[in-house]
């Protein structure tokens, strides 16, 4: 079985119209230092385009995060990549949605 060195983001659920809460499982500790915090990061990819850069959606010092504002009927697309004192991780897994009313 293979070690997975990123985060692990969980299935996403829909809070309310715009509003979207996932969380992760911090990544396998390696041999840098622990966690400090996460980044999340978001694209988006409308029907007929090609996909977004990815951009910053939030910064998070917890495992998890209430995301408003986002938009719907369109595919989105979240990660997260954890940061400790020696920079930036692996990205975590890929979890992809489409907010409706």
């Amino acid at each position: 079985m293979s070690q997975r060195n990123g985060p692990l983001v969980r299935p996403t659920t829909q809070q309310g119209p715009c509003v979207v809460y996932f969380d992760w499982k911090a990544p396998v500790p390696g041999k840098g230092s622990a966690v400090r915090s996460c980044i999340v990061l978001c694209r988006e990819h409308a029907l007929g385009q090609p996909f977004t850069d990815w951009l910053q959606a939030g910064l998070v010092l917890e495992s998890g995060i209430n995301l408003t504002n986002q938009p719907r009927f369109i595919q989105l697309e979240h990660r997260i990549i954890a940061v400790n004192a020696s920079g930036t991780g692996v990205p975590s897994n890929v979890v992809a949605m489409v907010l409706w009313p």
